[in-house]
């Protein structure tokens, strides 16, 4: 507890909030804008998974001893190993009868064949995360067509490669805007 100089104490919470949208960045936009607007003096989204039930299902099967746990791999799409994890995890599932190296060696092609088939975003992605991960202000150009085009300061909140979104907390206007990673002219750190 601290005291603020208004006379009152400062108490940190720690939640989990589950927000209904037809995107996840389009929750995150209304989770963003309750917070502004609920008079909290500061804040912090750590994340914003739309994978809840499948991380506690992989939990739950670690546990019970059905999932193995992998070695980290060293590189910038970290994030990308956890979706592979669950792929191979419903793999096994559905046929009992593998054995372990060969439910490995399934996973192995899984990485290979999506790896092949990976975005054309998937590098710029890659960089977005990054700086996302390391809360970097960056100026973003838009260009949202018909000769509209935005200068954006702002700090990535999300970056959506299934459907390439790019969540951004504009620092001026204090607003969450959403942008599809094609309407991306260039941007700077």
């Amino acid at each position: 507890m601290i005291s603020t100089n208004k006379g009152q104490q400062t108490h940190l919470f720690q939640v989990e909030i589950l927000v209904e949208g037809d995107t996840n960045a389009k929750a995150m936009e209304q989770l963003i804008h309750v917070l502004n607007n609920g008079g909290f003096p500061d804040y912090r989204v750590l994340s914003g998974s739309s994978l809840g039930q499948l991380i506690d299902t992989m939990r739950e099967q670690h546990q019970s001893g059905q999932l193995k746990p992998e070695q980290p791999a060293k590189t910038t799409a970290a994030e990308s190993q956890p979706a592979l994890a669950v792929k191979s995890q419903t793999g096994a599932e559905q046929s009992k009868v593998h054995s372990g190296a060969e439910s490995q060696s399934k996973h192995k092609i899984e990485q290979t064949a999506s790896s092949s088939h990976a975005s054309p975003f998937a590098s710029i992605a890659a960089q977005f995360r990054e700086y996302m991960e390391k809360n970097k202000l960056i100026r973003l150009k838009v260009n949202k067509g018909l000769g509209v085009s935005l200068s954006i300061p702002g700090r990535i909140i999300n970056v959506d490669e299934a459907s390439e979104l790019l969540t951004v907390y504009h620092v001026d206007e204090k607003q969450v805007y959403t942008f599809k990673l094609n309407e991306i002219d260039d941007f700077s750190i």
